[in-house]
């Protein structure tokens, strides 16, 4: 496996777990991220979405307004080590427990945090509501939480994720594109192709929160649900979501007001064929 070629990615998640007030917590406390988030477990359906997978029992649950969270053993270490036992602490720290790695990492990601431990080892950081390693490296765009330091800035802003993220759908949109064109038009195995590009276009959307792009896909992805899978979707509302979903991202990243009459648009093309098989049924 060594000689596989991996692609360089990584991915950002916000990590959420249980926070008790005086222990580590398992099966009690208030739900927590490195975010800001912090609700009491009767909150949770109030800042938690949670979205059925077309075609299987899964559900994908994500954090409303702000997309996926990472879960488990990683989050609950990285949210509560000062929960842990003295003991613990002094094993984690003499074994120099103060950066990770993401998964799906690649040997470069991995070897830049072997780089990082070596030459830019975390803080440590001790106050009054945390003991640990400092978990901040960078400014995040969507924490949401305090700035309690006389460093942080007072507004984040953070446009590279968002537009790396806008062009690698954009490379998908357009493979998609001329896949269809050479196949002399949508089919259905294209068809099925586009819902699972539409799937993954809605995910990165809602993570790097891009509104237009996500209400456009979503919008094609309930109209083929409700029409019975997309293969059943009529080329002119697919061919028509690619064409502006191409021009959204090839427009300005700011320009709210134009990409939003580009997806009223599409509402309205889906709200005409919505009637159109309704007077056929009737």
């Amino acid at each position: 496996m060594a000689t596989f070629p991996f692609p360089e990615f990584e991915q950002d998640y916000e990590f959420v777990a249980l926070r008790h007030a005086d222990e580590y917590p398992f099966n009690e406390g208030r739900i927590v991220s490195n975010r800001g988030l912090d609700i009491a477990a009767s909150e949770f359906e109030s800042n938690v979405v949670e979205e059925h997978v077309a075609h299987s029992n899964a559900l994908h649950a994500m954090l409303r307004g702000r997309g996926a969270y990472f879960v488990g053993p990683m989050a609950r270490f990285h949210l509560n080590f000062d929960r842990l036992s003295p003991l613990a602490q002094a094993a984690a720290r003499e074994a120099g427990v103060n950066e990770f790695v993401i998964k799906p990492f690649t040997p470069a990601a991995l070897l830049s945090r072997l780089q990082a431990v070596l030459n830019q080892p975390r803080s440590f950081i001790v106050s009054d509501t945390y003991l640990g390693p400092d978990r901040r490296r960078k400014a995040e765009i969507s924490y949401a939480g305090p700035l309690r330091r006389i460093s942080d800035p007072e507004e984040v802003v953070d446009v590279v994720e968002r537009q790396v993220a806008r062009e690698t759908i954009s490379v998908e949109l357009e493979a998609m594109r001329r896949l269809i064109v050479a196949r002399g038009g949508v089919d259905r195995a294209t068809l099925q192709m586009t819902y699972r590009v539409m799937q993954h276009t809605r995910f990165r959307a809602r993570q790097v929160r891009d509104r237009m792009l996500e209400r456009a896909t979503n919008d094609l992805l309930v109209y083929a649900d409700d029409v019975g899978g997309m293969e059943h979707c009529e080329a002119e509302v697919v061919e028509a979501h690619l064409a502006v979903l191409g021009q959204i991202l090839e427009g300005d990243d700011h320009d709210a007001v134009g990409a939003a009459k580009l997806v009223r648009g599409l509402q309205a093309l889906i709200r005409r064929k919505r009637a159109a098989r309704q007077m056929l049924a009737a």
